[in-house]
């Protein structure tokens, strides 16, 4: 019988998994549920019955799902934590990698009773991991572990001679939040391919700052490598086979990047000569990244495929556009440039106008396009956008989403100066007399308007990662919108209740202004609607005669409640909705969440009220 059991959860809870990893499954929930005496408890349920062992099993399941028994005891075994290793498949390679404690977090000291927290995100080929959130301490517990798949054309099992020539680096980074703001601490670079040469290791990894802070180190992490399948004595790699691999990378990326160094000293040489007005142009060659090196600002972008997450061009726009934008400045005001690489970029959760252009022109280049990062000026300073060459040429702007063709009027509003533009495979430098973005020739092949660089030279360069998997838009946006709008009723009848003004709410004209929303955020994407008419009809039918309607839509990239209504009454029109007066006031509240990936979220608030006007 109690193997029965064992099966109606297995089959309850695991029906998606190969039969190898049910097997594995089965094995830690026998564990478990013997641990904490589960079968004990069955068989005093079953004692208390009478209930025979000799009746079929799934009569014994039933009397036991009567009395509540399985259902406690699925919850309870579905909340212990299974280990990563028990998704692995033993026909595949796998890295285990443990992250099991921290040291020496000495800045996190004073914040002991702080709400800030800590967490660490993983980068690898195409997967991506992040702890749970803990306290910040100065050493703070995570032990967790992130099973790492090296995966093979055809999903079998990885030589270790195969995979020391795999040059991709476990990316790590440690994020600070506080008040809803992410700051990056830390990055790091693990080489693993160190680790083929023994079955299991533990190691200490110090994590250096960003930044100012790139020569001080913050913390140090602790981890634990295992190889799945474990490898025999016979398939463990000599060390001086793995150092003769890793020195020889090392002296071609010096050979490269000593050989591209020289080219582009003489060509900046040479771009400088063309004119005096030049050597202050917005030429940007290399650019600091957030570990304090200098990289080729070619090497930082790379096409990426969004895996069905975003559905156009368009729609990337809109992602890239809902990251914030964020400029780091130091005391006196002065900006602090640090080109974030995309993995440090989507785990911060904000960046700067570059960072935005890096990750949105990837995209473009993902889905086929001619795109290239664009450095110049708008009329706030340096700036970054996206520009695309097709049938006409296209700028994208990556704070709003919007893009527009280069003869658009409009375009002098948005950008002021040009100085270089780039990819991943061409760069080319502004030679033109007139550098303004309105008066500018985007043809590019015309070397008396713009001095290329030479192709071979960019694609010498080690490239960013070609893989960045985006985490998936969070599910559950019907049930969000529900409980923002319920939570701002509750604050907007507060606020009138302050005012003694009562607060009556009519749902069916909220229900009604729906499709509007929609058409707001369509309009963002493409600046496309649709059934305007049909809207106002039904607006039309639905107030009464001699009434009046007032609506007012807002969007926000939170989910606070409090903090939109804080915005809210900062507005006039929204303020005269909240404290509106007369015979027969129904105010109206609706929401709309729409979700995008990377925790990405806009929430389009619909605030209206109809009444009855009073005169005095």
């Amino acid at each position: 019988m109690f193997e029965a059991f064992r099966h109606y959860y297995v089959a309850f809870k695991m029906s998606s998994y190969s039969p190898e990893q049910l097997a594995r499954l089965k094995s830690l929930i026998h564990d478990y549920m013997d641990k904490n005496q589960v079968f004990d408890r069955v068989r005093d349920a079953l004692e208390s019955q009478a209930i025979s062992e000799a009746l079929s099993s799934q009569k014994i399941l039933e009397a036991l799902g009567q009395q509540g028994v399985l259902a406690d005891v699925v919850d309870q075994v579905g909340n212990a934590r299974l280990e990563p290793e028990a998704a692995a498949e033993p026909n595949k390679r796998y890295l285990l990698l443990k992250l099991q404690y921290g040291k020496a977090f000495l800045d996190f000291a004073a914040e002991i009773d702080s709400p800030t927290t800590l967490q660490i995100h993983i980068s690898f080929l195409r997967q991506r991991f992040s702890s749970r959130i803990v306290q910040c301490t100065v050493d703070p517990v995570f032990d967790e572990s992130f099973l790492l798949s090296f995966s093979a054309p055809d999903g079998s099992n990885v030589e270790l001679a195969t995979l020391v020539k795999l040059q991709a680096p476990i990316h790590i980074v440690v994020v600070k939040e506080q008040g809803g703001s992410r700051e990056v601490l830390a990055v790091k670079a693990v080489d693993w391919r160190l680790f083929l040469s023994v079955a299991t290791l533990q190691f200490p990894v110090e994590m250096m700052g960003i930044g100012a802070r790139a020569k001080f180190a913050v913390g140090i992490l602790y981890f634990q490598v295992d190889m799945l399948p474990k490898p025999t004595s016979a398939q463990l790699l000599p060390d001086r086979l793995i150092t003769e691999q890793l020195s020889l990378e090392q002296k071609y990326t010096r050979d490269i990047t000593h050989s591209f160094f020289e080219y582009t000293t003489e060509w900046w040489r040479d771009y400088k000569q063309i004119r005096p007005s030049h050597n202050t142009r917005l030429v940007k060659i290399f650019a600091e990244t957030e570990d304090g090196s200098q990289q080729p600002v070619c090497a930082l972008v790379q096409p990426l495929k969004c895996n069905r997450m975003l559905d156009s061009p368009l729609h990337a726009a809109r992602f890239v556009s809902l990251i914030p934008q964020e400029r780091v400045e130091v005391p006196g005001g002065a900006r602090v440039e640090t080109w974030y690489s995309m993995h440090t970029f989507l785990s911060k959760g904000a960046g700067d106008t570059e960072d935005h252009a890096v990750l949105l022109c990837s995209f473009l280049l993902g889905f086929g396009l001619d795109a290239y990062v664009c450095l110049g000026a708008s009329g706030e300073g340096s700036h970054a956008w996206v520009m695309t060459r097709g049938r006409k040429i296209q700028l994208w702007e990556t704070i709003n989403g919007q893009r527009m063709p280069s003869d658009d009027p409009r375009v002098h509003r948005f950008y002021r100066k040009i100085g270089c533009v780039f990819n991943h495979r061409k760069f080319y430098g502004n030679i033109q007399v007139d550098d303004t973005v309105a008066n500018v020739s985007w043809e590019l092949e015309n070397e008396a308007m713009w001095k290329p660089m030479a192709p071979e030279m960019i694609s010498s360069l080690t490239p960013a990662p070609r893989f960045l998997p985006l985490r998936p838009p969070a599910s559950g946006v019907y049930e969000m919108a529900e409980k923002l709008e319920s939570e701002l009723k509750q604050s907007i009848q507060q606020h009138r209740n302050h005012l003694d003004l009562l607060t009556f709410w009519d749902d069916e004209l909220g229900y009604l202004l729906t499709p509007a929303l929609a058409n707001y955020e369509l309009e963002r994407i493409g600046s496309v609607t649709f059934g305007s008419e049909e809207f106002q009809d039904s607006i039309h039918n639905y107030v009464p005669d001699g009434h009046t309607f007032k609506a007012y839509p807002y969007q926000f990239s939170h989910m606070d409640a409090g903090r939109m209504l804080t915005s809210l009454v900062q507005s006039q029109v929204a303020r005269d909705i909240l404290e509106t007066r007369g015979d027969t006031v129904r105010l109206v509240v609706r929401v709309k969440v729409v979700a995008y990936p990377e925790e990405t979220f806009v929430a389009w608030v619909m605030l209206a009220v109809r009444y009855r006007a009073i005169k005095i």
